[in-house]
């Protein structure tokens, strides 16, 4: 549902080859902020087609290339990527960390390993922030607004992150572990 909205959203800007719409969400840095499977992308343009929500402007063809199909968005695609907009909108957003599950059993773990995983867990977060801090020095806020906030989203809620494991690997010394 995510990836048809983005490229719902995308085609609202314009006419674009599936290509086109995957460098586009790659220059805007989406995947640091979505989670997205980009092997589905072709897919997902087929079921839009399938459902009258695209339809081919035109096919390029060049020699000695494959055919270039460019798509467009149409009215009912457009009324498709309002329902997702607002469904998306108006979603309440749960927080699934992948760490919750183990943490549930970590008096079964080896205390040096979670220690070991923690500190990677640590420098992953504080690399994490220092790219985030790079691409957010590197964006050109006044032409997109709404990515910088993303991005200063996923910044706070990284340095929350940071904060969250110095306490768990402060707290694990205290204990002992």
């Amino acid at each position: 549902m995510l990836l048809k909205l983005i490229i719902l959203g995308l085609l609202c800007e314009g006419d674009r080859h599936p290509y086109e719409v995957l460098q586009t969400m790659k220059e805007r840095q989406m995947q640091n902020y979505i989670k997205i499977n980009f092997g589905t992308l072709y897919y997902n343009f087929e079921q839009l087609l399938k459902k009258g929500a695209i339809e081919v402007r035109e096919v390029i063809h060049e020699e000695k290339r494959p055919d270039k199909t460019i798509y467009r968005i149409t009215d009912k695609g457009r009324q498709r990527f309002r329902e997702l907009l607002q469904k998306q909108l108006f979603a309440d957003t749960k927080l699934y960390h992948p760490l919750y599950p183990p943490l549930m059993f970590l008096r079964f773990a080896d205390p040096v390993m979670v220690r070991d995983a923690m500190l990677q867990q640590r420098q992953h977060t504080v690399e994490r922030i220092a790219h985030i801090k790079q691409v957010m020095a590197e964006f050109d806020c006044d032409a997109v607004w709404t990515p910088l906030q993303i991005m200063k989203n996923g910044l706070m809620h990284s340095e929350t992150e940071l904060e969250w494991i110095d306490g768990f690997l402060q707290e694990m010394e205290e204990r002992g572990m």
